[in-house]
């Protein structure tokens, strides 16, 4: 029989196994649907969207009842976190934030101080005396005293205490002039135990007491800063904080009690009982009790 198509057609149409050539162009057999396959894809889809769709809801209405946000209602509501533990960390999310916000704290130490392994207080106290420390670094009495003129009663090593005026104060040494002869002279500043305002004398003697033992001996200056006695502006600056009572003992055996008023590098300022203030050169220290 013959072919009812053109010859063209015939000569550009015809099939080896599953290969087609059409028009001189090569194309392969197209394999029919899985139907059954794309209906199930289908059914998936579905129910995912359902899942997602009744979670939404579920986190929607766990943010507007517990006020939690929504990456933990979205896990409550998922069964992967108890309600319970979730507003428990909100809680503390919230107390890390308002340390950071009123204390400025960094988050890894506010986070610290929520958890209880740092204490607040602790931390707040440090910072005061940091704060005090740097602003009070350079402080001297003798400086002050050169700057405004008023008179000085010291204590030197020897024993001996004067009434001076400064007149200049270099690194290592401070030019006085002493009241009672008149007469000018260089001292080390290792050679100073104490000093106060000449107007507050007799507040100062009666807040004066002494140790026994040390009283009845003569010291040298300690020279080597190793070889002192140890005080850190650390302690000395957390016993000012707490505004607690201290007693200060010199190398010559003087005691003072009272306040740690402010302290700098070199000195520290006490307050009496009596409402005066002592300054104590730190290299003097040789006991210091009551932080």
């Amino acid at each position: 029989m013959r072919s009812r198509l053109p010859d063209a057609e015939r000569f550009n149409t015809f099939r080896r196994g599953q290969v087609f050539f059409v028009g001189g162009n090569m194309e392969r057999e197209r394999p029919g649907r899985d139907r059954g396959a794309d209906k199930a894809g289908d059914r998936r889809n579905r129910e995912a969207a359902q899942a997602e769709a009744e979670l939404l809801k579920k986190t929607n209405a766990l943010m507007t009842s517990s006020g939690l946000p929504q990456p933990l209602a979205k896990m409550v509501a998922a069964g992967q976190l108890d309600l319970n533990e979730a507003i428990k960390r909100l809680a503390f999310q919230d107390e890390v934030n308002g340390l950071i916000q009123r204390h400025n704290f960094n988050r890894a130490l506010a986070t610290q101080i929520a958890l209880g392994q740092v204490s607040k207080d602790s931390m707040l106290a440090r910072r005061r005396v940091e704060e005090h420390l740097l602003g009070s670094r350079n402080r001297s009495i003798l400086d002050e005293a050169k700057a405004d003129g008023r008179e000085l009663s010291v204590g030197l090593h020897g024993h001996r205490n004067l009434r001076v005026r400064v007149l200049a104060v270099d690194r290592y040494e401070v030019d006085i002039r002493d009241l009672e002869t008149n007469q000018e002279s260089k001292v080390h500043k290792l050679q100073f135990k104490f000093a106060f305002a000449s107007a507050d004398f007799k507040k100062v003697r009666k807040a004066l007491s002494w140790d026994k033992v040390r009283k009845e001996r003569q010291v040298e200056p300690v020279l080597r800063p190793q070889d002192r006695y140890a005080c850190s502006d650390r302690r000395l600056g957390l016993a000012m904080d707490k505004k607690g009572e201290v007693t200060i003992t010199t190398l010559e055996g003087e005691i003072f009690s009272g306040q740690v008023a402010w302290v700098s590098r070199f000195e520290a300022g006490l307050r009496t009982r009596q409402g005066v203030e002592v300054v104590i050169f730190r290299h003097a220290l040789d006991d210091f009790r009551g932080d």
